[in-house]
């Protein structure tokens, strides 16, 4: 055996541990959250191209709204929901995933498979769509709420939140328990599978013994 193979170098390549169980080669559940990872990303990117060229080309554009506070909030919160649960977290998600499939060697299978894709559809999915809707809700209303001579709608809080801000509420409510059922379940079942790991390596206070390297041959 070459000098320096380890235990860890047969996971990476898809053999077997020191105590001969089958390791995955690949995690296709970080694949499929990469992948989905790659998708808010792009429309992130889109959605940035949107507002800068409203902000060139339109008046008021959505620095003011920003500016103006009230329901443009909504703006913010949903811009800064989207970028940092839907796009950083997917991809950090996919990292963990690996983790647990390939470097402690338990791929998904069974109800952890119908739970992982409860997180991908609902946690992600459900959750960029409410972002999103939030976001668009909240630069209507920033808009409305602006005088008229800087290009608003001149329109006071009782008209922004019964005609433009009210109607989102239960749509975003029933999201956020859907997005939140979705990161329950996904966490759930990453953590009893990590778990799993921790137990059979001889838990958290004891650091696992490296397997012996195998004699060279002599020279």
């Amino acid at each position: 055996m070459p000098r320096g193979w380890s235990e860890r170098t047969n996971r990476s390549r898809g053999l077997r541990g020191a105590r001969g169980e089958n390791v995955a080669e690949r995690s296709i559940w970080a694949d499929r959250f990469l992948a989905a990872c790659f998708i808010e990303g792009a429309v992130a990117f889109a959605g940035m191209g949107y507002l800068l060229f409203l902000s060139v080309a339109t008046t008021p554009g959505p620095a003011r709204v920003v500016a103006g506070g009230g329901g443009g909030t909504w703006f913010t919160v949903g811009l800064i929901g989207f970028a940092l649960i839907c796009v950083l977290g997917c991809g950090l998600s996919a990292l963990f995933y690996h983790y647990v499939e390939v470097t402690k060697g338990v791929p998904y299978t069974g109800w952890r498979n119908l739970f992982a894709w409860g997180h991908l559809i609902a946690g992600v999915g459900v959750s960029s769509a409410g972002s999103l809707l939030a976001a668009w809700g909240g630069l209507n209303a920033g808009i409305a709420a602006l005088p008229a001579s800087s290009g608003g709608g001149g329109q006071n809080f009782a008209y922004i939140h019964a005609n433009i801000l009210g109607p989102l509420t239960v749509p975003l409510a029933i999201m956020m328990g859907i997005g939140l059922a979705g990161f329950f379940a996904g966490g759930f079942a990453y953590f009893t599978a990590w778990w799993a790991t921790v137990k059979r390596d001889g838990g958290l206070l004891r650091a696992k013994k490296a397997p012996e390297a195998a004699a060279e041959p002599a020279k």
